[in-house]
Order: C-alpha cells, then sequence, then structure tokens
C-alpha cells in the first residue's frame, strides 16, 4: 500500500476508486502492460459499495444485455481466485442460485428469464415446480410455487474478494494509494491530462472513474452529467446455523446466502426497501427518477440529508468534486427491513425463525434510472472512461466490466457489445427496471 506521501506523480492509467471495479479494471489494464495507479478516499479498498454487498454472485435473472457479462465474470473470478494463494477468506463457491416464486403473479416472469438465460447458452436454467424445489432445498417446508434453479451461480465474501484483485493489481504492478481523495479530472485541449488529488497532481494520459456512489460529483467537475441515485440497502448476518441453503435464495421479500461457517447473510430481497438520503443533488435527472420513484415508492424511504443540503447550499451547486466527504459517514441501516426480511426468511424456512442477529449494516448502491450499468469511453475528454451506476450488481460483473473498461482505455475492441451501456442513452426515453434493486 502507497500512502499519499509516496503519491506517484505520472502514470499511464489513473483508476479512480478501489472497489472491486476499480480494482478489476487496474488488474486488466496491468495485465495490458500499463502503468497503473488507483486512489481511493477511503483507507483501504471496497469500504463503502463492494465490501457491504451480500455477496451473490448471480447469472440468472438479468437483463438480457448483461448476461454475457456476468457468464464471463464467474469464469474470470474463478481463475483470480485459482491463482491466488491467499484467496480463501473470499470463500468462493459455486452454489448455484434458486429465485423462489412465493407469490401467484411470479411464476409466469421466471419461466421467461429462463428461457432468457438459455437463449445466451445457459442450457441448464430452468422452472421447477414446489415439489422440486424441496428436493433441492429441504429446509423450504415453507409455501412455495416454484422456482427459477441456475447452477451456475456463485457466492463470495464481498470484502475478501475485493482483496483478491486487489492482490492480483499489485502482483502486476499497480500502485493502490489510499486515504487521497480525488478533487478533479484534469483536462486541457478536450484530452485527460490526469487528476488532481487534495495532496497533489497525478499526470495520466487515461483516467477511469469508478468512485461509485460519488461519481457524478467527481464527473460534474469535468463538465459530464451522469443521472445516479446513491441509495442504502441494509444486510444483516446472523449466528451460525445448521446448513439450510445451499444455493443462494432469492425471494420476495429476502434474499440469503449461508457462509460456510452457517452463518446467514439476509438483505430484504425482491422488493426491498432502500433508504435515499436527499438533498438538492436529487434536482438533477429528476425526469428520470420521478416516474421510477412512483413506481416504487412503497420500496423507496426518503430522508433528508440535512448535512450535505448545508454543505450545496454553501458551495452554490449540487454537484462538486468539492461535496464528496474525504471519508464517507456510516450508512443508515434499516433495521425494520431487516427484520420483515428475517420474517420472510423464516416463513419458507422455519428453522431460520430465532435466528440471533450477530450484526448489520448498510451498503451504498449506485443506482442508474434503467437498471443498467454505464460503461462508456466517449461521453466526455479523449481518455475518460467511466464505469458508474451497478445498481448491487458491481460484485457479480466486476472482473467483466475490468477487461471491458480497460480495452475501452487502451483503445481496443471489447469483447462484449457495450453499446447498451453508454451514457448516451439517456438522452432519450429510459424504461424503468422491473423491481427497484
Amino acid at each position: 500500500m502507497t500512502t499519499p506521501d509516496d503519491l506517484p506523480r505520472a502514470a499511464d492509467v489513473v483508476v479512480v476508486g478501489a472497489g472491486v471495479v476499480g480494482a478489476a479494471t487496474a488488474s486488466a489494464l496491468a495485465a495490458r502492460g500499463a502503468r497503473v495507479v488507483v486512489l481511493d478516499k477511503e483507507p483501504g479498498p471496497a469500504r463503502e459499495g463492494s465490501g457491504r454487498a451480500q455477496g451473490s454472485l448471480r447469472v440468472q435473472g438479468r437483463h438480457p444485455a448483461e448476461l454475457p457479462l456476468a457468464v464471463e465474470a464467474l469464469r474470470l473470478w474463478r481463475q483470480a481466485v485459482a491463482e491466488d494463494p491467499d484467496a480463501a477468506d473470499a470463500e468462493l463457491e459455486t452454489r448455484g442460485n434458486v429465485y423462489l416464486a412465493t407469490r401467484a403473479d411470479e411464476p409466469d416472469r421466471l419461466r421467461a428469464l429462463a428461457e432468457q438465460a438459455r437463449a445466451v447458452g445457459l442450457d441448464a436454467v430452468r422452472w421447477v415446480g414446489a415439489d422440486e424445489v424441496r428436493a433441492l432445498l429441504p429446509a423450504a417446508t415453507g409455501p412455495v410455487l416454484g422456482a427459477m434453479v441456475s447452477p451456475y451461480d456463485a457466492q463470495a465474501q464481498p470484502d475478501a474478494a475485493t482483496r483478491v484483485w486487489v492482490r492480483r493489481a499489485a502482483r502486476l504492478g499497480a500502485r493502490f494509494v489510499y486515504g487521497s481523495k480525488v478533487t478533479a479530472v484534469r483536462t486541457a485541449g478536450g484530452r485527460v491530462t490526469g487528476v488532481r488529488t487534495a495532496d497533489a497532481d497525478v499526470e495520466a494520459d487515461r483516467v477511469v472513474v469508478a468512485a461509485g456512489a460519488w461519481a457524478a460529483h467527481l464527473l460534474a467537475g469535468a463538465g459530464v452529467r451522469l443521472p445516479l441515485m446513491p441509495v442504502v440497502l441494509s444486510e444483516v448476518e446472523t449466528a451460525p446455523l445448521p446448513p439450510l441453503l445451499g444455493p443462494t435464495v432469492r425471494a420476495a421479500g429476502f434474499g440469503a446466502r449461508q457462509r460456510p461457517d452457517g452463518r446467514l447473510v439476509v438483505s430484504a430481497g425482491l422488493g426491498a426497501r432502500v433508504t435515499r438520503r436527499a438533498s438538492l443533488a436529487d434536482l438533477h435527472g429528476l425526469r428520470f427518477w420521478l416516474p421510477r420513484a412512483a413506481a416504487f415508492r412503497a420500496h423507496l424511504q426518503l430522508r433528508v440529508d440535512g448535512r450535505q443540503v448545508l454543505r450545496e447550499l454553501r458551495r452554490g451547486r449540487a454537484l462538486d468534486p468539492a461535496l464528496v466527504p474525504d471519508m464517507s459517514p456510516e450508512p443508515f441501516c434499516d433495521r425494520a427491513s431487516l427484520d420483515a426480511a428475517l420474517r420472510a426468511l423464516a416463513e419458507v424456512f422455519p428453522a431460520a425463525a430465532g435466528a440471533v442477529t450477530q450484526r448489520s449494516w448498510g451498503g451504498v448502491v449506485d443506482l442508474s434510472p434503467d437498471g443498467l450499468p454505464v460503461v462508456d469511453g466517449r461521453c466526455g475528454a479523449d481518455g475518460l472512461v467511466v464505469v458508474a451506476g451497478l445498481n448491487g450488481h458491481g460484485l457479480a460483473v466486476a472482473p467483466a466490466l475490468g477487461e471491458a473498461a480497460a480495452d475501452l482505455t487502451l483503445d481496443r475492441p471489447p469483447g462484449h457489445d457495450l453499446s447498451p451501456f453508454a451514457l448516451a442513452r439517456f438522452a432519450g426515453r429510459v424504461p424503468s427496471p422491473e423491481v427497484m434493486i
């Protein structure tokens, strides 16, 4: 680890953000021979979104545009863990995923999603009835109508899994600098010339912004308007229980995976309630967010962030790199939604009733208006690449996004069609996703 006192003054590429996407991007760039510096304002990697995820590396149930990325990402996850002698704590296991139907309106949708998966070569994804669900999950003795089942999906411990990519990037020569906040993307003559940090400037012809929830502020200073809504999704971890889940499970009201030592990691699943700390920044992109907020108003809890509003008023603008905190505060944790998720889990898995909570936390999720990420190398000055709006999918698809971002950065043709992820799509009509998150 490099400290701000030893900040390199030049690099081929600066990556802003040491979450899982930034680390995977740095790894891919270094593997292509680039001199890479990764800068993060936090004291270590994956401190905001990546390290606070549930840990499901999910293929099934994705938008068709994301499916090829998710498939490639799983291959890259397995490869990276196999190459890393210190990766045991990442807990990477291919256990599959079960997408439970517990309501009458869900089976038809899940059958359609299974067909989409098979259309891209995931032949083993299928719809099964309630009896087969119970054969696969004997502890699921509560009411279920059936499920979409995938044997391809995996799971991992998010913070430790992110460190797999940090170590891989470092082995290939990338340098990580923590506690160094980027305050501007520097440009001249329509080209990137580097970044400014609170400590010094770093010269670079190319910059990748993978700054998660704060990307919109940083990019606003570079003249790029990015419509993001950062929200907080809450998670809870229980004390160890006897084996209940093999695959990860996703359903209306809860999502869960069981760690190797028996601890359950539980979120609110489909229809999760998320929390938005609202400020004046929400007035930007309002035409995108009003329809989505109206459609999912039962799942969105708004709280005014008075401190941020005051900072915005003093600054005279709502999007600005100066409004990014030196270190992000601990996100709000919605215990009421977690208690509801634990009850919904226990309805299907009665043996989970009375599970003892050991810890709970909130994780920041950077939503995009249509539920798809922004992966774009042509949305600003030459040499600027943006990877943002991961919608809680970052952990699963990060390795493939890192490869794509590296190709864009080095002007190489990417291995996937990235046109669905271009920022320019927001100039037209933007469809709202079927679920909030």
